[in-house]
């Protein structure tokens, strides 16, 4: 093997060496961006379920008050039959709980669990490594 082989087989290497190096330090880079982006996301559903919680804790200890209280006005006060003033206050209840529940359930389904923004970034690095070639 002569100096000019040599020469070119060190280039190569220290070519192959460098992607390799690079590869690890983009592969690195998305890894850091998929953390950050995945617990961003976690907090953000840990938070809305907290609100879902407490709120129908809060929701659901006032609302039990105020229906007995019409449940007994209803039937004291207005002379309906106590069975006709629980079902109207237990539909009213529905009526009124039915689009709240749904509202966090939209909420809830806001949280991307797919790190879009790290797919998106490793998709325009494969594009750059393709485009080089």
């Amino acid at each position: 093997m002569n100096a000019l082989e040599t020469s070119k087989r060190e280039t190569f290497v220290e070519l192959m060496a460098g992607i390799g190096a690079g590869a690890r330090e983009l592969a690195a880079a998305h890894a850091q961006q998929l953390s950050e982006e995945m617990t961003a996301e976690t907090d953000r559903a840990h938070l809305a379920i907290g609100f879902l919680i407490g709120g129908t804790a809060a929701i659901g200890i006032g609302l039990v008050f105020v229906l007995e209280t019409l449940v007994a006005y209803l039937y004291e006060v207005r002379g309906w039959s106590a069975w006709t003033a629980c079902l109207t206050v237990a539909l009213f209840s529905i009526v009124i709980g039915v689009p709240v529940w749904i509202f966090g359930r939209s909420q809830l389904k806001s949280v991307n669990v797919i790190p879009r923004a790290t797919l998106h970034s490793v998709g325009e690095s494969l594009s750059c490594i393709a485009n080089r070639r």
